[in-house]
């Protein structure tokens, strides 16, 4: 099961809480930000930017959801929305904004089901074309990394590659040899490489779970790990650590 990122913004802090109790049904869903300030969301976009679907009230003082929707589309646009309200009459509006879907408050688990399983198959799909993309671009072959390291062009097979993370505005490959820059997105290279058992431990790292030396376990279900190539420990957050352990069989 594919981790879904998720931002949730909602004016009223009892409904935003109430609307994190409600997600702990979807174990898919890690919540990477929350506010109930709209304005600040946009000040804010180095912690959501990385967001599959961003869930929100369309109807918030100052900047509407709708608004605040076509801010975030100019930051992530494969961002996807699912919009929240009490009044029928944004409907409309929101189906015109080409947003994913609308919930009608009060949410009940069985109609977030519904968009979840529809946000599923949407991201299912979008996975799917990226990976196509990035094996295009990368010359058609399913097992080497083009990496570039000091101005020199480098063929890494996959097996060899510990772990790729973000920094700052690059990509980095680390194997045993050491750091190497890769084109595309870390979520590309998940939407590629997730097929061929790395996994996503964290929004910043996506690892080879062949190169793991050791696993810790931390406060808070959380984890960190020892890895080839690594000074440092990885981090393993907490949304993702069921699937990590079942993978480890931990």
């Amino acid at each position: 099961m594919q981790t879904v990122r998720a931002m949730l913004v909602d004016d009223e802090p009892l409904v935003l809480e109430n609307l994190k109790y409600l997600m702990r049904n979807f174990p898919q869903v890690e919540i990477i930000y929350e506010n109930t300030d709209s304005r600040q969301v946009l000040r804010d976009v180095s912690r959501w930017e990385n967001a599959d679907v961003a869930v929100m009230d369309i109807n918030m003082p100052e900047l509407s959801g709708i608004e605040l929707s076509r801010e975030i589309f100019r930051v992530n646009p494969s961002i996807r929305i699912i919009f929240l309200t009490a009044y029928e009459e944004y409907v409309m509006d929101a189906m015109e904004s080409n947003i994913i879907d609308y919930i009608l408050k009060p949410i009940t688990v069985k109609r977030m089901q519904r968009t979840m399983d529809k946000l599923e198959r949407v991201l299912s799909e979008e996975r799917k074309r990226r990976a196509a993309a990035v094996r295009g671009e990368e010359g058609g072959d399913s097992r080497w990394f083009n990496a570039f390291r000091d101005n020199q062009y480098h063929r890494i097979d996959w097996k060899d590659g510990c772990y790729i993370t973000v920094e700052g505005r690059e990509i980095a490959l680390y194997t045993k040899d050491g750091r190497y820059l890769l084109r595309h997105s870390l979520g590309d290279w998940e939407a590629l490489l997730s097929e061929n058992g790395w996994f996503r431990c964290h929004r910043a790292f996506l690892i080879n779970p062949q190169h793991i030396k050791a696993v810790s376990t931390m406060v808070n279900s959380t984890m960190s790990i020892r890895m080839d190539g690594a000074a440092e420990e990885i981090p393993v957050s907490r949304s993702y650590s069921n699937e990590f352990r079942k993978r480890m069989g931990l």
